[in-house]
């Protein structure tokens, strides 16, 4: 299902318009937004941008459940500059690295958007779902200990999801998108996830380290919306 399908074309508002007492948020990401545009990004994605992946997450994924416009313009800005920065790293030699997240807890991928619980009621090879808000992942070895993933310094009680990239094709983009160099990725809304393995605890490792959760090994699709060719 295109966004379009579900939220309707992209209106005349300004994403900021979405959102009430968006000045706190701005200013608290205020510093990641420079960084962002030091490395490359136009100053108003890194904006709007940081935002709206620091506290709008879970919003936006309720209200693409419910099929509403009412963050429509943050969600169309969100699918532009997302695509327009894969469109970037495209001109790289290199695919990202596979990234992690918990699927549960703080920040959970399920925590902030009911459509990833279908892993934990169907676990088979091969079950594919549309997410509905912005996954966030990252390729941070030293966000592991043997007993799971660490959010700030707190451990984690949950499943892994573990995102691998690929090349674009005719089906669209596979691909995690770069979003700081620490490294943190991103995933827009509406993009099709499908499983391709589960991993049992102790199965796998990160790095040298075995760690003792269940890992989920998925694939990723969204639209090309035009602007990206890999020269890999």
């Amino acid at each position: 299902m295109k966004l379009e399908d579900v939220v309707g074309p992209c209106p005349e508002r300004a994403w900021s318009d979405e959102w009430k007492n968006l000045d706190a948020s701005l200013e608290r990401t205020r510093g990641s937004a420079d960084r962002k545009v030091e490395r490359g990004w136009d100053p108003e994605d890194a904006r709007a941008y940081c935002a709206l992946a620091a506290g709008c997450t879970a919003a936006i994924a309720k209200s693409l459940s419910e099929k509403s416009p009412q963050f429509a313009a943050s969600v169309h800005l969100l699918e532009q500059l997302l695509n327009r920065q894969a469109c970037k790293q495209a001109q790289s030699s290199r695919l990202p690295p596979d990234c992690y997240c918990n699927l549960q807890g703080s920040f959970g991928l399920a925590t902030e958007d009911a459509a990833w619980n279908i892993l934990l009621e169907k676990e088979k090879c091969g079950l594919s779902f549309q997410t509905k808000g912005l996954a966030l992942a990252h390729a941070n070895h030293k966000e592991f200990t043997a007993d799971g993933m660490l959010v700030g310094d707190e451990l984690q009680e949950s499943d892994v999801v573990c995102f691998v990239s690929a090349l674009e094709d005719a089906g669209g983009l596979h691909t995690m998108v770069r979003t700081s160099a620490n490294p943190e990725f991103a995933l827009p809304p509406l993009a099709t996830v499908t499983l391709q393995d589960v991993e049992e605890r102790g199965e796998w490792k990160v790095g040298d380290l075995a760690v003792n959760r269940r890992l989920f090994i998925m694939t990723v699709t969204y639209p090309n919306l035009g602007q990206v060719q890999s020269v890999l």
